[in-house]
């Protein structure tokens, strides 16, 4: 979905990159015609082009040392592209079902060697080689609690099958946040309690 927005502002061809051949091949059915999708490993590979602008969101926050991918991705970009990356800064909640979630996902990440709120690292980043920062923000966005309880709830069953989740919560206390979580998306509420706060930032090339 992302890849075809890009594709809805730039002229230019736009290719997605992912690891998953399943989403690919979704991606490749629906995708319009000046859209390319290719099969990519971040946690890893160069990428496997050029470009002119390479754009990520959520992705850093899963992946270990995200410095290097900063580096690793910035020497893949044409003179005077740019780099363009949202990820989380911090969730901001009172509400104790969410915050239970969030500090399950963090201590899980952590024990993957990446982080949650990986928005803090990026901005302190300096001394890139070629890459020079253009643009650095937080942007906040209030989300609908039945709207970030569906989305946490959809993710938590995956989730729950991962060691690390494993390793800190019983399955009993994930029981309880399923249903927790299931409640405050199908209850039908417009309160909203929770906040992304999205570092968004521009490197450009020299």
């Amino acid at each position: 979905r992302t890849t075809r927005l890009l594709a809805d502002v730039f002229e230019q061809k736009v290719i997605g990159l992912d690891n998953s051949e399943a989403l690919l091949w979704e991606a490749r059915r629906l995708g319009p015609e000046r859209v390319g999708f290719e099969q990519f490993d971040a946690s890893g590979d160069e990428l496997p082009l050029t470009a002119d602008l390479v754009f990520g969101r959520f992705l850093l926050t899963h992946l270990r040392a995200p410095a290097g991918r900063v580096r690793a991705w910035g020497r893949r970009l044409r003179a005077a592209g740019c780099l363009l990356l949202e990820e989380v800064e911090d969730i901001e909640t009172d509400n104790a079902t969410f915050l239970q979630y969030l500090d399950i996902i963090s201590r899980a990440l952590e024990r993957q060697g990446s982080k949650l709120y990986v928005g803090p690292e990026l901005a302190s980043l300096d001394s890139i080689p070629r890459l020079q920062v253009d643009d650095s923000l937080v942007a906040r966005l209030e989300v609908a609690d039945s709207d970030a309880a569906r989305m946490f709830s959809l993710n938590l069953p995956t989730l729950t099958k991962t060691r690390e989740v494993r390793a800190i919560a019983d399955p009993e206390t994930l029981e309880r946040l399923q249903q927790e979580l299931d409640e405050i998306a199908y209850s039908g509420s417009s309160e909203t309690s929770i906040t992304w706060c999205m570092r968004q930032i521009v490197w450009q090339a020299e």
